[in-house]
């Protein structure tokens, strides 16, 4: 499916740079950076951008599992949606096939029918 793989990848992109950055502010509007040396500044950075990697990517597959579970969902409806109607189709079939078993039945009756009515005329019998 080349449609869902595209929505997978926007939904991922979206999602991945979304978090990131609400987990970067977050960390900023917690952390005093003002107050901190340049050694723990650069660390306070390298950890922000470590904790909003792991969480932008945490968030990433539960989305792409969503999409797969959408997915998978919907497929399985309209499967089930095509048995039904193969299942009618076949249903239709079978009611009409024996729908022609019974005309021919009759017909077959109406024929030996006649026949025997002509063979009892031909013989004089009434």
């Amino acid at each position: 499916m080349k449609g869902l793989g595209i929505i997978k990848k926007a939904s991922t992109l979206v999602t991945s740079a979304g978090v990131g950055t609400i987990v970067s502010y977050g960390v900023k509007f917690v952390t005093p950076i003002a107050t901190l040396n340049p050694v723990m500044k650069v660390c306070v950075y390298a950890g922000s951008f470590v904790l909003s990697s792991m969480i932008a990517d945490k968030s990433s597959q539960y989305v792409e599992e969503q999409i797969d579970d959408i997915s998978e969902s919907v497929k399985n409806f309209l499967d089930g949606i095509n048995e039904n109607e193969e299942e009618e189709i076949t249903e239709n079939n079978e009611s009409h096939n024996d729908f022609q078993l019974f005309k021919e039945k009759i017909l077959k009756e109406c024929v030996n029918a006649h026949t025997n009515i002509n063979e009892d005329d031909e013989n004089g019998e009434s």
